[in-house]
């Protein structure tokens, strides 16, 4: 039975994808509605504008598929030959084509099929998905797209855009320019090769190497600020001519393998984005489309002659940088790795720093195991019986230039060797550069010259095993060179003016003049450039002003009111928490904790039991174990106990000091407080005059008033029992016996002048010898002894004279008196004076 239905034209534009088939093909076919029926697997129909049955029957690249009980029937047109390997796929092969129309008879049979190659319809109009494709015209992805398998994320694949630009990419190789507001990874700034920080720099757009002009990549309202004279350093890579190996360059450098360095200097500035250059004297390589460069010093202007850059090594800071080779007056810090940095021909090492001057505001804490090179008397001392040498010896064989290392340690000369040890230094051959070298113990030789301007020999030298040190030696090829091409001159001409003078032309302009003039108005240059032979070679630059008005001389500030003494350092050893510290305006205690060094806080009190970590108290103070300087200036210092302060020093009990002002206190004390020196027991002034409560000098002691020899004293005396001999300032002499048991005392006593006093002896009391231990000896002495008949106790003068004189000895000034001739009898004679003379002689019985 045939299914009624209602069909109708439809018209529709082909898809634009290959590999599908296109439904309900009869419709396509159709021209007008009308009605049908489809009965016998057959799509009928009427006739167009009648209704009249129409049937289609499977042909070429048609199939009709009718589902049984359904009122419908699929009718399928390929596009194409399927492929014989899969014939269920409907992929357009390159060769297929697609039905545009079909022409139906009234059975419903195809009568003919319009069709058109796939290629000539589709690939010029629309993007294919099966193969790589191109177009002509821009394509826009409204939201995005992808590149890969994308997965997000720093470990992630794949790229993406999205619809808002946002990129994630696995990495980007431009030959260009990148133009961003900002860079960031992680927010860490990664920069390979070297960072500057130059008063100026620039990036090259393009350069006319035969005219040496430059010209800048500036944005819009950028300057350059370039000046003439400028030293730039620029470094690119270029196709051919890169550096082939490291080191330092001719102007102190780090050569980069890989890359080219062109070292030029603006001679006139033409506009804000263009001058004119020239190389560096000797150097061949010029400034190139891409380069950045950077200003690192002028030759004439101060303001402009400093620069800091710093590589994955180091971090220099340079200063007045004057000239292309940048020579140890121009460094003022490098930090890093110095290896190559020689300085009065040491070869500075690794993990250092060198600057000129240092200042410290707070600490400085060192940290254990410095070098024993530092420890005073025991420093290292190596170098070179000399650093640098020329010859005129062509390239090949020299042979007749040395040099000769030596080391020492404090006083003691190092003796060479060829294994470490006590006593003994070891030379090795660093680095060669551009020669060949032989070593015979401690004297290297240079054999051959390879280079044809510079050789460079680096040796190391090691001291007993424990330090090593570098020195470079360097040896200069001087030769008959040839004449350069010839150079132009940049000259400078000067005028007074107290406005701006118009630009000068002409190469003498008038009322200009090559040297400054003098005068009180202010002064203006210009400056051109000459060829050899004296033409003027572009235009004058415009006047700039180089000297301004005189100011008035400002007034004298007043001077600042003297500040408040500092307070003394006492260093207590070891923190202990039993002890009580001090910190005063006067004195702070300075004690060791952990290595370090803690100070206490001027107004922190006496108190105990408080950590020196505690900062209420406590205050970490500068550390150095080794400290080895020409000049030390230092208002306040500790040393080994002694506090500096404010130009005195005591010691760490504070009974000792010395005072270095110019007043009346003493100089030098002892035994007193500072503010007790006065009073102090031991004094020194400063107008030589010394005050001692005691003292020792020469076997005297000094002590209470008395001077005296002696190492025993008895107790008891009034005047003190020193053992031998005492001097008192009441004008007493005191002599005592080895035993320290007989004692005499030769005063003033009451009105006697000279009074002798004897204690402890009744032996021998005085005893005067002349010519002691010869045939001539002559005595005379007194004593107090007990004689016979007498009671123990009681004693008599006892007065002995070896030799008396007779009545003719008797000087002739004397006035004769009761005198008798030679003596007779016994020996025995009587004891005679002569009041007159008053001679004692004697005569016989």
């Amino acid at each position: 039975m045939a299914s009624q239905y209602q069909y109708k034209t439809i018209v529709r534009q082909a898809k634009p994808r290959t590999g599908e088939t296109l439904e309900g093909a009869a419709a396509f076919a159709r021209e007008y509605s009308g009605g049908g029926s489809i009965g016998g697997g057959s799509l009928s129909g009427g006739s167009p504008g009648s209704g009249s049955n129409l049937s289609i029957v499977a042909g070429d690249r048609i199939v009709v598929e009718e589902t049984p009980g359904a009122s419908r029937t699929t009718v399928k047109i390929s596009h194409a030959v399927p492929k014989d390997e899969d014939i269920d796929s409907q992929t357009t092969a390159e060769e297929g084509d697609f039905v545009k129309n079909l022409h139906l008879d009234k059975q419903g049979h195809v009568v003919k099929a319009e069709v058109q190659s796939v290629g000539q319809t589709f690939d010029r109009r629309y993007l294919r998905k099966d193969q790589p494709d191109e177009t002509n015209f821009r394509v826009t992805f409204r939201d995005g797209a992808d590149y890969g398998d994308f997965v997000e994320g720093f470990l992630g694949s794949g790229g993406r855009i999205d619809r808002n630009g946002h990129c994630w990419f696995g990495g980007m190789h431009l030959r260009e320019f990148l133009e961003v507001p900002e860079l960031r990874f992680n927010r860490i700034d990664v920069v390979s090769g070297e960072l500057w920080n130059a008063v100026a720099f620039g990036l090259i757009e393009s350069v006319d190497t035969n005219a040496c002009i430059v010209t800048l990549k500036l944005e819009e309202g950028e300057r350059s600020g370039l000046h003439v004279n400028d030293l730039c350093r620029g470094i690119f890579h270029n196709l051919g001519g890169n550096e082939t190996v490291s080191g330092k360059d001719a102007c102190g450098f780090d050569r980069m393998p890989g890359f080219s360095t062109s070292y030029f200097m603006p001679i006139q500035i033409i506009d804000e984005k263009r001058f004119k250059y020239s190389l560096r004297p000797g150097s061949t390589v010029h400034p190139c489309a891409a380069m950045k460069f950077a200003v690192y010093g002028n030759t004439t202007d101060k303001a402009r002659q400093s620069s800091a850059y710093s590589t994955r090594n180091y971090v220099r800071y340079l200063c007045n940088v004057d000239t292309w080779e940048i020579k140890p007056q121009h460094i003022g810090v490098q930090m890093g790795d110095l290896t190559g940095l020689v300085i009065d021909g040491q070869d500075l090492g690794a993990k250092s720093i060198y600057l000129d001057n240092v200042y410290f505001g707070k600490n400085i804490v060192q940290s254990k195991g410095l070098k024993e090179s530092l420890r005073g008397a025991d420093a290292y001392t190596t170098g070179l019986d000399r650093y640098a040498a020329t010859t005129n010896a062509p390239l090949g064989l020299v042979g007749d230039v040395a040099f000769t290392v030596f080391a020492s340690k404090g006083a003691q000369r190092l003796a060479y060797a060829a294994v470490s040890g006590e006593g003994k230094f070891t030379v090795s051959i660093f680095q060669v550069e551009g020669c060949t070298v032989h070593q015979t113990s401690e004297v290297i030789r240079i054999l051959t010259f390879s280079d044809p301007i510079t050789a460079k020999v680096t040796v190391t030298v090691n001291c007993e095993g424990l330090v090593s040190y570098r020195h470079v030696f360097t040896l200069t090829r001087v030769q008959n060179g040839q004449d350069g091409p010839p150079g132009n001159i940049v000259r400078k001409i000067y005028r007074r003016s107290t406005t701006a003078p118009y630009q000068p032309y002409g190469e003498s302009p008038s009322g200009w003049s090559f040297d400054p003039m003098q005068g009180t108005d202010p002064l203006w240059m210009s400056q051109a450039t000459f060829t050899y032979s004296g033409s003027l070679e572009g235009l004058w630059s415009y006047p700039v002003k180089i000297s301004g008005e005189k100011g008035e001389p400002g007034a004298p500030g007043q001077p600042g009111a003297q500040g408040p003494s500092g307070p003394g350092i006492c260093f207590r050893g070891d923190y202990d928490s039993f002890k009580y510290y001090n910190g005063t305006p006067t004195y702070v205690d300075v004690v060791r904790y952990a290595g370090r060094y803690y100070k206490a806080n001027v107004t922190s009190g006496t108190f105990q039991g408080v950590h020196p970590m505690n900062t209420s108290k406590w205050e970490l103070m500068n550390s150095f174990e080794n400290v080895a300087t020409r000049l030390l200036i230092a208002e306040e210092a500790n040393i080994s106990g002694w506090m500096f302060s404010n130009q005195y020093i005591v010691s760490q009990n504070r009974n000792v000091g010395l005072d270095g002002t110019a007043d009346s206190n003493p100089r030098i004390w002892a035994g007193a407080s500072y503010q007790g020196r006065n009073n102090a027991p031991f004094r020194i002034y400063d107008d030589g005059s010394i005050y001692s409560v005691k003292g020792y000098i020469g076997g005297f002691a000094v002590s209470d008033t008395m001077l005296y020899a002696s190492d025993k004293v008895i107790q008891g005396s009034v005047y003190g029992n020193p053992k031998g001999l005492m001097l008192n300032a009441r004008g007493a002499c005191r002599v005592l016996d080895q035993e320290g048991n007989r004692l005499g005392l030769l005063s003033s006593y009451q009105d006697w002048l000279l009074n002798l006093f004897i204690e402890n002896t009744y032996k021998g009391f005085i005893m005067c010898i002349y010519a002691r231990g010869t045939s001539a000896r002559r005595e005379f002495s007194v004593r107090a002894q007990t004689c016979k008949g007498d009671a123990s106790w009681f004693r008599r003068w006892l007065i002995r004279v070896s030799h008396m004189p007779l009545a003719q000895h008797v000087p002739t000034d004397a006035l004769e008196g009761d005198i008798l001739s030679n003596p007779q009898g016994d020996g025995n004679y009587y004891v005679m004076w002569n009041s007159d003379t008053g001679y004692m002689w004697v005569k016989p019985q």
